[in-house]
Order: C-alpha cells, then structure tokens, then sequence
C-alpha cells in the first residue's frame, strides 16, 4: 500500500509549460513499449533517482529515454507501481484546457456516432487518450472517475471544460488505493433530483447518481440487453444479480414472467420502479437476496427457465486468482445448467479484467457439459462501444459475455 495523498492538500495543476516541466528518464533499454506506443510505464522502467521521486504525485512531465530522446509527456506518480502515464508522445503538446476539449471532442464524435440518446461513457481512459479518467455521462450530468493522481489534480479544469448542469466526483474505485488516494463521492457542481432518468433501447430506468456501492449503470453492458430485449422465446426468465433491472426488463419483452434477484436493497428499489415505469412489473417478481445461494437452492427444484441471466461482480481481480475464477464460472454454468428448460437460453458475463473470452466460453461449455446438457455459442461479446478499449490493453475490458442455447 502507497502513502496516502491528501486531496486538500494536492494543489491543481499550474499552466503547463513544456520548457519548464521537470523531466522524467527512463532506463537504458526499457523503450521498447515506448515504441509500441503503450501508454503505462511501470516503475521498474524508471531510473528513479532522488530527483525523480521526490516530484509531486500528479506532476505534468516530459518522458526521455535513457539516450536522451523524447518520448511524451505524461503524468507522473512516483508512489505507484503504474508511474507514467502518457498524455501525448509529443513532447512539446501543452496540456491545458485546449489539449482537455480535443481529447473530449473526439471522443463525443465517437460516441456520437454509436448512440443516439446521450446517455454513455463519454471518456474511458487510455482508449480516449486520457489515462486514468473516466466520465460518464447523463444527459446533462456527467459522473467523473479520477483513477490517477494525475487526473486528480486535472479535475478543475476537465470540470470546467465539460461545462456540465451537474458534475458528481465518484472517485471510490479500488485503482485509488494503488495510487495513495482516498475514496469519496461527491457531488461537485449543480444539483441533482434523484433519481435520474435515461433512455436506452426504446427503456427507460432510473439510476441513483450518488450511490457509493455498486454499479450507478452499466452502459457496458448495452447492446447485451439490446440483444436478450430481442430473443424470442416462450417460457419464465430467471435474472441473477439483476442490479437496477435491465436484463430483467429487457426479458419481459418475450417471458411469461421474471424473476430476478437483486443482490442489495438500493438495486431492489430501483428495479421495482423500472419494472414499473417500463410497464414490466406485472410479469416480474423482483426481490434481493443472495443470487448465489438462490441459484444453488433453485437447482434443486423441479421450476424450469427459458432464459437464465448471469451478471456478478468480478469474481477475481489477479491473475493468481485466475484459476479460481475460471472454476467459480464453471460451477454457476453447471447449475445453471440444471435449471434450463430443453430449447431454453443461458446468458452469462465476466467483469473478472483476467478471464479472457475464450476461457469464459470454455468454462460455461464445462459447467453446461458437467449438468449433462449438450448445448451451442450463439453469442460472444465484450463492452457496447462506448467503452473502447487501446489496441494494446484490450485485456482491460472488464466485462465479457457469451449466450448458450441449449437442447
């Protein structure tokens, strides 16, 4: 664990000057990333001499190789593993309000682009050029996440620059911790009537913008719920961690009745009402609980689903943990499996960042295979597109997800 950084304490960031930044080098040898343009340098590429580590966590910086070359200009934390993080590999690019609207800009056109109401991740990270940022947006409210010292420090100006009606800061995300920084939620600018109401795929929901637990939304997992809103099938659905509702409600299009099971009261509150609002609720039994233990104790009974959902928190984090994982997803495909009526559907995500897709794929087939089910991949995706991800981080997507059908 890094030395704490006290926000409060960390002054913004003055006007950059690319003449005046101090310089941070690497080892000789450690550019080969460089050249592939990967935008983290780790610690151990650093030559970290005493000049180098007293600078300010958060410092604006021009990265030089060994030899003396330019490399970028990045921001710098000497107390995390994660120590460079490049802004732009032209070294001479001011970063300032102006740099702040292009990276935003551009990444608005792509999104843009994509959907059509403005309800999504508007910024994510690296794959939009601003490393450890991420926004989301709703509407006329955006939802920061400073995963960075560095971007920590930039908030003043991204807040002025996105000229928002309300900027909520959710700066809680586990990443924090390896940075130094402390976790909080809080609403920075505006005023919010809670809850806040979106579009989405012809639904709307409610989310709750200030919440410190769980998911405010998952725009990630968009064209998922697209694609269950339009499976055609006849029969019950059974939707496990249903967070604020969206599998379950986009089931009701063709299930005689859902059941779902949210894993707290916040995401129970909010699912009854969107089931409510989308003129769902007359074909849902919503209720919380622990969905695991629901599906261990529905696999022994005789009820049987046409559509099985799977979404739950990310069951491992490491890749020493990956193993563990991939056995834990195995075994909620197994009893899955069991409750699956002939013909029926099992939808089942990944937010584990080091399961791949096809260990996920290979891991549902064992469990369904070990529940005595023969069955076919119809479906296999990762995140909607407004969660890009950099060429060479795809790994970072968090959320993967495959649909079975099943004889």
């Amino acid at each position: 664990m890094t030395d704490r950084i006290d926000p409060d304490s960390m002054t913004p960031h003055p006007a950059d000057d690319p003449r005046k930044r101090s310089i941070v080098r690497l080892k000789s040898g450690r550019g080969k990333r460089v050249g592939e343009g990967m935008p983290i340098l780790y610690s151990n590429s650093i030559d970290m001499d005493e000049r180098t580590k007293s600078l300010d966590p958060g410092s604006i910086v021009t990265v030089m190789t060994g030899d003396g070359d330019a490399v970028g200009v990045a921001t710098f934390n000497p107390r995390s593993l994660a120590s460079l993080r490049i802004l732009d590999w032209e070294s001479n690019t001011v970063i300032d309000d102006d740099f702040l609207m292009r990276r935003i800009a551009r990444a608005l056109a792509v999104r843009d682009a994509c959907i059509s109401d403005p309800f999504y991740r508007l910024v994510n990270g690296e794959a939009d050029g601003l490393p450890g940022l991420v926004i989301d947006r709703f509407k006329g409210k955006v939802v920061i996440q400073a995963m960075t010292a560095g971007m920590e420090r930039l908030l003043p100006v991204i807040m002025a620059v996105l000229q928002a009606d309300a900027v909520v800061l959710r700066n809680n995300h586990r990443f924090r911790d390896t940075e130094g920084l402390p976790k909080y939620v809080h609403l920075a600018a505006g005023s919010i009537d809670q809850p806040v109401e979106i579009l989405e795929n012809g639904f709307r929901f409610r989310v709750d913008l200030m919440r410190e637990e769980g998911d405010i939304w998952s725009f990630d997992q968009r064209d998922d719920r697209k694609f269950i809103a339009g499976l055609k099938f006849h029969g019950k659905a059974l939707d496990l961690f249903a967070g604020a509702g969206g599998l379950a409600i986009a089931a009701a299009n063709s299930a005689d009745r859902v059941t779902a099971i949210c894993a707290n009261e916040t995401d129970l509150s909010l699912a009854l009402h969107n089931a409510r609002i989308n003129k769902a609720i007359d074909r849902s039994v919503i209720s919380s609980g622990n969905p695991t233990a629901e599906l261990i104790e529905r696999s022994g009974l005789s009820e049987r689903y046409a559509l099985v959902t799977i979404t739950p928190p990310p069951l491992v984090l490491t890749r020493k943990e990956a193993d563990r994982g991939e056995l834990e997803y195995r075994e909620l495909a197994r009893l899955a499996g069991q409750l699956i009526s002939a013909g029926g559907y099992l939808y089942l995500a990944s937010r584990s960042p080091v399961i791949g897709i096809d260990r996920l794929v290979a891991e549902v087939a064992a469990g369904l295979n070990a529940a005595g089910r023969s069955c076919r991949l119809i479906r296999m995706a990762g995140p909607s597109p407004d969660h890009p991800a950099h060429p060479l981080l795809t790994d970072s997507s968090p959320l993967k997800s495959v649909v079975f059908a099943l004889d």
